[in-house]
């Protein structure tokens, strides 16, 4: 069986597997008052269906950006409790380098810090 090689990475794959490489770590911070670490597959698509709709980026801390709603408002979504000035489900995502143009993962220990940012204001909700 020929084996292939990821084109971004350099790693070793099996015909028909996808490289993780791609995968990007977001945390979700939902309208409802839920938080979640999700690993996404990177695309436009994705985020556009967690949010509900087109995505725009709110830089927000050094590193890190907003996706949410950009049509929210006039829509009607919920205020998200995590960010009142914003509506809808919103993303926490790691920002690209300056030389990239795509969106970075965040490792496992910079998402549990999230959660732990986040989960005391979950339960002040």
């Amino acid at each position: 069986m020929k084996g292939y090689t990821c084109e971004r990475c350099g790693a070793a794959l099996d015909p028909g597997e996808r490289c993780d490489c791609r995968d990007v770590r977001v945390v979700i911070l939902r309208a409802d008052g839920s938080l979640e670490v999700s690993i996404t597959d990177g695309k436009l698509e994705t985020y556009q269906s967690i949010v509900g709709g087109y995505v725009e980026r709110i830089p927000s801390l050094p590193t890190i950006s907003l996706l949410v709603n950009e049509d929210g408002k006039r829509l009607g979504l919920p205020k998200n409790p995590f960010f009142p000035g914003y509506v809808g489900n919103i993303i926490l995502i790691k920002d690209p380098r300056t030389e990239e143009t795509e969106f970075r993962s965040f490792n496992e220990y910079e998402a549990a810090q999230l959660l732990q940012i986040f989960a005391p204001l979950r339960r002040a909700i």
